[in-house]
């Protein structure tokens, strides 16, 4: 049991939820990380959209104790902080905010997602299901359900308004990926599967089974850190053996 001296190293949050638009009285705690351009980019795009939904930690003195990209967003967009008042906290309880903080994973989003209630509930647990029949890596899981090159999908995941392009296309090459990682681990790799869709889309023609099946014979063919270089292996074990009238061009001749 916890005795009275113990209950008074404890901080007590008193007080209600309070908001101003006077953007002086918060203060930064000398000691604390610095603020980051590029997470105040992203933050101010979904305060911009939604709102100020988690309030700012401050101290008695107003120093910002949690929330300093947030106090940077409502400062730049001109609306309300809102803040709560912690009294006695400091440096230390913001290396103990930080340390201890864990951010949302994959399971998370899709977890909070799937509720009934919510209106794209079904798409996640079809992204859900997607990921099981495959047995996929989260970050291939949105890729080839989203068609988005660009970030996989992963911004509209996290805000609950994903949207699946092309399910066929997505079991299609899904069920190649999961063929393949009997026989390579790059059957798991993001960028494999970019290069992968890629060929297939400059060679329509070419032959997935064929692929599954080289690589079976041929794994060690299939080298790569980047998707060029990942297409360029993927053609070539592809072509090993194959009448020459029967190749599939190389990427850098199809793009001259």
């Amino acid at each position: 049991m916890t005795d009275d001296k113990d209950k008074n190293k404890y901080i007590s949050v008193r007080g209600t939820i309070k908001f101003t638009s006077d953007y002086s009285i918060f203060k930064k705690v000398r000691g604390n990380r610095r603020v980051y351009p590029l997470q105040v980019a992203k933050l101010l795009l979904r305060i911009k959209a939604r709102g100020q939904k988690v309030p700012v930690i401050v101290n008695e003195r107003m120093e910002i104790i949690d929330g300093q990209h947030r106090v940077e967003v409502c400062t730049q967009l001109q609306i309300p902080i809102m803040y709560l008042v912690v009294h006695g906290a400091k440096l230390e309880d913001i290396k103990d905010i930080n340390n201890c903080s864990k951010l949302w994973g994959f399971d998370d989003y899709q977890r909070c997602y799937s509720r009934p209630e919510h209106k794209n509930s079904r798409t996640y647990l079809t992204i859900q299901s997607f990921k099981e029949k495959y047995s996929l890596p989260s970050a291939i899981t949105l890729f080839l359900l989203s068609g988005n090159t660009h970030d996989l999908g992963l911004a509209d995941f996290r805000d609950g308004i994903f949207k699946i392009e092309d399910r066929e296309k997505a079991d299609r090459f899904g069920n190649v990926l999961k063929k393949l990682r009997k026989f390579h681990k790059a059957g798991r790799s993001v960028r494999f599967a970019k290069a992968l869709i890629n060929d297939k889309r400059i060679h329509p023609n070419m032959n997935l089974e064929r692929v599954i099946k080289q690589v079976g014979k041929y794994p060690n063919k299939i080298q790569g850190q980047t998707v060029l270089e990942f297409e360029d292996s993927i053609l070539d074990c592809y072509n090993h053996q194959l009448p020459k009238k029967l190749k599939l061009s190389n990427r850098k001749t199809v793009t001259k």
